[in-house]
């Protein structure tokens, strides 16, 4: 069994750093964990970036890494691009478009290998500029071949038939999933996992569609065993969320 944890509003806050108080209870969360799952960080960033971000003594727990929203699978110290060259090119193409633009919201373009990363403007809302994003692309005429997607802190472009899950079943190679992640960028990985956790800060949108689709949200605390097409939420949010499913999934996985 495969588990993987989203990074941006799951495992790190807005402060983008595991809380040091955090630290020594998710090491023992995961290290109980090891022997029976193997664990996935799973992004929207790059390799640079969580190794920027993420406490090396954690990083130590993980397996391999999900990077760019599945279009990307690293072993820790390089990275995969798993989409065709053509496709990469179509987005290289679009990214120098979009930079052309110079759109006020964006503070800056991040680096990637296969995606497009608009870091948005502090008080401004993805969510409101995703729609100008995909209204751009639309404009540029590559709509059907991208999906744009928003976290709490950037616009991101996606080649379609790529997220989150796409990439971490690659990994698993037919193996079960367990998903922990909270954003509409995660909506894919949410919805095909084996099983399904979100912290209390999930998003809202997020959970909204998911029960439409009939995905039961249920608290952790009244589950007593993993169930499929139950979404499951702890009672704290981010990186303590984070904590309180492990310690959950270390007696019932």
């Amino acid at each position: 069994m495969y588990l993987g944890i989203d990074m941006h509003g799951t495992l790190i806050g807005e402060d983008e750093r595991v809380p040091d108080k955090c630290v020594g209870p998710l090491i023992a969360a995961l290290d109980a964990l090891r022997p029976k799952l193997r664990i996935w960080l799973c992004t929207g960033n790059d390799l640079g970036f969580v190794n920027r971000k993420i406490q090396r003594e954690l990083l130590e727990r993980f397996d391999g890494y999900v990077l760019e929203t599945g279009c990307v699978l690293s072993d820790k110290l390089s990275e995969t691009v798993l989409v065709p060259e053509e496709t990469v090119r179509l987005i290289k193409d679009l990214r120098a478009k979009l930079e052309g633009m110079k759109l006020p919201q964006v503070y800056k373009f991040a680096r990637r290998l296969a995606t497009i990363s608009l870091f948005t403007r502090y008080g401004l809302s993805p969510a409101d500029f995703r729609v100008v994003v995909q209204e751009r692309v639309g404009e540029l005429g590559v709509a059907d071949a991208v999906q744009v997607v928003y976290s709490s802190v950037a616009v991101d472009i996606i080649p379609k038939g790529y997220n989150k899950y796409t990439g971490i079943e690659k990994a698993a190679g037919g193996e079960e999933v367990v998903a922990i992640a909270d954003s509409m960028n995660d909506l894919d990985f949410l919805r095909n996992a084996d099983y399904t956790f979100l912290p209390a800060n999930a998003s809202p949108e997020a959970k909204r569609i998911l029960a439409g689709e009939g995905r039961e949200l249920r608290p952790l605390c009244e589950l007593t065993r993993m169930q499929k097409r139950v979404i499951a939420q702890s009672s704290r949010p981010c990186t303590w969320g984070v904590v309180e499913i492990l310690e959950w999934l270390r007696e019932k996985a």
